[in-house]
């Protein structure tokens, strides 16, 4: 047989679950490019934009995610390295 319910909110229920702290939702709002720190080398750098296939894609991405850097730092270290 279902439990009855007591009464409480959710919102009561969480709280006694957090140990009485309250806790305030956060309303989600979109970032714009103003609000996205970006380090200084990266906002002297000229912009270049490329096309690739989704196989090459996917592998760069891959590659970047493994080794925990950035997409464009690939890119920058194999152009250094092979031209």
């Amino acid at each position: 047989m279902a439990k009855k319910r007591t009464g409480e909110s959710l919102k009561d229920l969480f709280k006694k679950e957090m140990g009485g702290k309250e806790v305030k939702r956060q309303r989600g709002k979109a970032l714009t490019r103003q609000d996205v720190k970006t380090s200084q080398s990266d906002e002297k750098k000229p912009r270049h934009t490329i096309y690739l296939s989704p196989d090459t894609s996917r592998k760069l991405r891959v590659y970047a995610a493994e080794h925990r850097v950035r997409l464009n730092q690939v890119i920058e270290k194999l152009i250094n390295e092979n031209l």
